[in-house]
């Protein structure tokens, strides 16, 4: 019987097999990058790899909870130093298209900008809201930030905040903003959309005005709900 020729492979299997190599590779590469990050020796490394991030005994993972002792970055004329951050986050929630911001949590902010070498003498306006329509649904269950500063000046003392949003819409379940004797606290609805109308209930405790020494100075208290737009701030 006559040998039969040799098969040929066909033209289009190398060009196949490049392509195949060019959409997987960086399949690949995510993964490597997840599965590092679910260890708390690949959140160090990952961490490490950030310039200007430091970190001190810091613990446990990027995709899941993770804390430290002090957290200081420095970049582009910007200094951060968080003390004893804390986070914690679901990420299996994406799968049901929801952000799950289980904790947030630092026990004291400082931020210092550096002053821009060249003048700003743009013309300022009102401050218009813009409209948000988040594309997956958020759920913050625990932020507790402890007092931060911008530049030594004090901007809070503690700040909460309980909240969930999806699309336009956002529900308040527990905000508080504390500065001194400063203390204000609210709950309710607002759209992200148009002139932000809100439905919100609102406590204050405010200082009351500087009295003469030796006399008693009561806190003044109100409670009140916020019903309609808001008026947009002039920038200044």
């Amino acid at each position: 019987m006559p040998a039969r020729p040799p098969r040929h492979k066909r033209w289009w299997f190398w060009p196949l097999v490049i392509v195949l190599l060019v959409l997987l590779l960086p399949l690949v590469l995510v993964a490597i990058v997840l599965l590092a990050l679910l260890t708390d020796t690949g959140t160090a490394w990952t961490i490490d790899q950030i310039p200007g991030l430091q970190t001190e005994a810091d613990q446990g993972s990027l995709l899941g909870q993770w804390q430290a002792e002090r957290l200081e970055w420095r970049g582009y004329g910007v200094e951060v130093l968080l003390l004893a951050p804390e986070v914690d986050w679901s990420p299996s929630c994406l799968f049901e298209k929801t952000l799950c911001l289980d904790t947030l949590k630092a026990e004291q902010i400082d931020v210092t900008v550096q002053p821009s070498d060249t003048a700003e003498d743009t013309e300022r306006g009102d401050i218009s809201l813009p409209a948000i329509n988040l594309p997956v649904a958020l759920v913050v269950g625990d932020v507790q930030l402890g007092p931060f500063k911008l530049n030594g000046s004090p901007i809070w003392d503690k700040v909460e905040l309980r909240s969930e949003a999806s699309g336009a819409s956002l529900t308040v379940n527990h905000a508080l903003y504390q500065l001194g004797e400063i203390r204000v606290t609210a709950s309710g609805r607002a759209e992200m959309r148009r002139d932000w109308p809100v439905d919100l209930d609102v406590t204050a405790q405010l200082p009351p005005p500087s009295e003469t020494a030796g006399r008693s100075r009561p806190t003044w208290r109100a409670a009140c709900g916020i019903f309609g737009y808001p008026e947009p701030a002039a920038a200044t």
